[in-house]
């Protein structure tokens, strides 16, 4: 009879761990091109491949289904030998890129923000790798409704990550108190939350107002000389309303 191996496999996370998400990985046997046969990790012990490998024939083992979250192992080739009944392969899968966000808030009601002087556009906030702040990793900038893009993260391997987003820059009108929020992702548990997101809110510099409320002032005495009373004393009382 012609002889033959068999070959088993079995998964972990590329720090050398298991995790229940493994589970979601299959594996496909092949001989050059031709798919010979696909098995589905169950659980941390090995899976075996029940075709038959013959002795001299080279075969390749991908993985065909990713786990969620995870990157794919790299392909293992081996030829059958007659000295190895039970050929053994471990996989170890990556993680797929992490990333950070910034939402940004003010304090003051809607109306003020619809002023010119202020805006939730052109924050900045810089993410750092470490509580010094010495660190940086990249810059994030607020639009209009308080939004930033995603900044990718440094995290690839199986430890806990605790990164640091600080306030650089206010948006328009409002105090920059310089704060810092820290958040952390520790590997292997979080393999599928890959956006973290990081609030703050601002107060209203109302000092601003007041200068708007000026500037309107003399605008309404210098065009509207006939209104300049009732314009300035109603001007000012938004201003200490606010």
């Amino acid at each position: 009879p012609t002889p033959v191996t068999y070959v088993r496999i079995a998964k972990r996370t590329n720090g050398g761990n298991w995790i229940n998400a493994l589970t979601q990985a299959e594996f496909t046997l092949y001989e050059g091109n031709t798919p010979l046969e696909t098995i589905r990790i169950q659980n941390s012990d090995w899976q075996q491949f029940s075709t038959a490998c013959i002795v001299g024939h080279t075969y390749r083992i991908s993985e065909t289904k990713v786990p969620d979250g995870m990157t794919a192992a790299a392909d293992a080739t081996w030829t059958a030998s007659e000295a190895e009944r039970m050929h053994q392969i471990w996989f170890y899968d990556g993680y797929t890129p992490y990333y950070v966000k910034v939402k940004k808030t003010s304090t003051a009601p809607a109306d003020i923000l619809a002023l010119s002087g202020y805006s939730l556009a052109g924050a900045k906030f810089g993410v750092y790798a470490d509580a010094a702040c010495t660190q940086k990793l990249g810059t994030l900038t607020t639009d209009e409704n308080g939004d930033t893009g995603t900044l990718p993260l440094t995290c690839t391997n199986d430890l806990s990550y605790t990164y640091y987003v600080k306030e650089e820059t206010a948006p328009a009108g409002h105090s920059n108190t310089g704060q810092i929020k820290p958040f952390t992702i520790k590997l292997p548990d979080d393999v599928t939350n890959k956006v973290r997101t990081v609030e703050f809110s601002d107060d209203p510099i109302f000092t601003q107002v007041d200068a708007f409320v000026q500037k309107l002032a003399d605008f309404f005495e210098e065009n509207y000389p006939d209104l300049k009373g009732f314009n300035r004393r109603g001007l000012y009382r938004m201003k200490q309303f606010y």
